[in-house]
């Protein structure tokens, strides 16, 4: 029984074999006795070099899929052959990448007798989708999505949201039907690829709808008031200045970990300086510290011969989480500090008066 079994095995060992010769016809021997065959191109060669070729290609499709691989892992921290990292956005079209900032603020004012704390949170939502991209840059259609405040002061509290209904204060009221007309309009705005704002449009047709809806019953003084807000509040330089303080502030130059690089913002009466340090870069997450300064002063003197002299000194602290792959921002912390010291000077009297401004930014 043993020797029909290890016949049977034998005999399927053979026919294995032969099948698997049989895949590659053979066409004789060399002078060497070594078995020869014809490869793609017609030419006679020995069944030894037939394999090594195969080997070989098998190693090469494999090399050039995992170069591929590499290749289309793009992220948007790359880094350098020096050990250094290269920043640029790797954003894709049609995609919608969120935008939430929320601050809670608690101000504390005194005029060396009497203090009062105001408390405040406000949340504004936002989505860019990018609805082009070009060699150098991206266009995003920025959506306006919702806005939330609360304010409390000596006990009392009033606020609005746009996802809930009208608020029944009067001035809560007001902010609400400002902001909901707001939500659900977009602009686009044009960014470089390694973060800057190169253009902003489409601001002017949301500023003339608020108006065109909240003008009716309003005396000229009040439409004045209303014009004058949302030129402040739907401008150009509000909606960059809200991109670069969350997301723009990225390195323009190649960084190494641990290296930092700064962005200054100065007038001839203001000093701002901000700090930014490359921690980390991970697969999926980069890390930056952040951290910067602010002073300035001035002083002027009002028709009733009022002279007033303000100073400011801040500072920020903070730290955010980018995507890797992305270089959209996941989340960010940041703390800031700010003294406002006012003196009023009026006949040889003083009044010193400070405000105390303490909040906390997060973002996503």
């Amino acid at each position: 029984m043993k020797k029909i079994v290890l016949i049977c095995t034998v005999i399927m060992a053979v026919v294995a074999c032969k099948k698997e010769k049989s895949e590659v016809k053979i066409v004789g021997k060399n002078e060497n006795g070594e078995e020869l065959t014809v490869n793609a191109q017609g030419d006679t060669i020995t069944l030894k070099e037939a394999e090594a070729l195969q080997k070989t290609d098998t190693t090469e499709a494999a090399t050039t899929t995992a170069e591929t691989e590499k290749v289309e892992k793009k992220t948007a921290f790359q880094k350098n052959e020096d050990g250094t990292y290269s920043f640029q956005f790797n954003l894709e079209k049609g995609a919608t990448y969120p935008f939430k900032v929320s601050t809670n603020t608690t101000s504390t004012q005194s005029d060396g007798k009497n203090s009062q704390q105001i408390s405040q949170i406000s949340t504004n939502e936002l989505s860019y989708e990018v609805i082009e991209e070009k060699l150098q840059s991206f266009v995003l259609k920025v959506t306006f999505k919702r806005f939330q405040e609360k304010s409390s002061m000596q006990g009392e509290s009033i606020g609005f949201d746009t996802n809930a209904g009208k608020p029944t204060n009067e001035m809560a009221a007001q902010q609400y039907e400002f902001f909901k007309t707001i939500v659900g309009n977009s602009y686009t705005m044009e960014i470089s690829k390694n973060g800057k704002v190169l253009n902003i449009d489409g601001l002017a047709p949301i500023r003339e709808k608020v108006k065109s809806k909240l003008a009716k019953g309003l005396s000229e003084e009040e439409k004045k008031g209303l014009d004058q807000m949302l030129q402040v509040s739907l401008s150009k330089q509000a909606m960059e200045a809200m991109f670069l303080e969350s997301i723009g502030y990225y390195p323009t130059k190649s960084v190494k970990i641990g290296e930092s690089w700064e962005m200054n913002n100065s007038t001839d009466n203001a000093k701002s300086q901000m700090k930014y340090t490359l921690k980390n870069v991970a697969d999926n997450q980069v890390d930056i510290q952040i951290s910067g300064s602010s002073s300035g002063s001035d002083s002027n003197t009002l028709e009733q011969g009022v002279k007033i002299s303000r100073s400011i000194e801040g500072n920020v602290t903070g730290t955010a989480k980018i995507d890797a792959r992305s270089g959209w921002l996941n989340q960010a912390t940041i703390e800031k500090k700010e003294v406002l010291k006012i003196t009023q000077e009026y006949q040889g009297q003083k009044q010193n008066m400070s405000s105390t401004t303490k909040s906390t930014t997060k973002v996503n």
